[in-house]
Order: structure tokens, then C-alpha cells, then sequence
């Protein structure tokens, strides 16, 4: 998982975000030591994570994951944030198979 250009507002004055995944058992109740993917623009905060972390899951199943996405004071920045399995190329979360699906129907655009 990664944030695609490791950028969520870090080069503007005014546009501050940030993305925070969990992954597996620290879905749903995980802290900053265990942040799978943490990348953002808070330069009071360590971002907590490697730029492109990796998990290997055995065997077949679902695999639990939370993403949390902020944006503060602007109607951006863009937080791009995809996933690779095995071998296949970087997609956004969202064109991933993932269930419930991720789609603006689910999670609808910001007013």
C-alpha cells in the first residue's frame, strides 16, 4: 500500500491531510505503533510508516483493512492512495477487489 507521490498537502501552506491504514488484527483498534501505511502533513507528527509497506497474507480470505483519509482547511489535497497484489501494478484502493466494494456510492465526495 502506498500513498502514490508520498505528498498529502506537505508543500502548501494551507493544505494540510493525511492517510492512516491498518491492516489485519490492528484493524478497528490500532494506535500510532501500529500503523500499517501513515503518511501526512501534520509537522508536529511522525508519519509512523515506511513509504511502501508490505504484508504477506497465507492463504486465501479476506484480509481486514482501515484507511483513514483527512483533509484540513481545503478541498484537497489529493490523497491518492492504492494497493499492489503480488505482482500485479499499483491501483487505487477503490479498483481493487474489495469487499464491501469501494465506489462513491458507498463513500460519496465531500460538499
Amino acid at each position: 500500500m502506498r500513498e502514490q507521490d508520498d505528498d498529502v498537502g506537505e508543500f502548501s501552506a494551507t493544505g494540510n491531510g493525511g492517510v492512516w491504514s491498518f491492516v489485519g488484527t490492528d484493524t478497528g483498534v490500532g494506535g500510532f505503533d501500529e500503523l500499517f501505511l501513515g503518511v501526512n502533513a501534520f509537522g508536529f507528527c511522525a508519519e509512523g510508516s515506511p513509504d511502501e509497506p508490505v504484508v504477506t497474507v497465507n492463504g486465501a480470505g479476506f484480509v481486514p483493512i482501515e484507511i483513514i483519509m483527512v483533509r484540513c482547511n481545503t478541498d484537497g489535497p489529493p490523497v491518492d492512495t492504492e494497493m499492489k497484489i503480488t505482482s500485479g501494478p499499483w491501483l487505487y484502493v477503490g479498483e481493487q477487489p474489495t469487499a464491501p466494494e469501494v465506489s462513491l456510492e458507498t463513500f460519496p465526495l465531500p460538499f
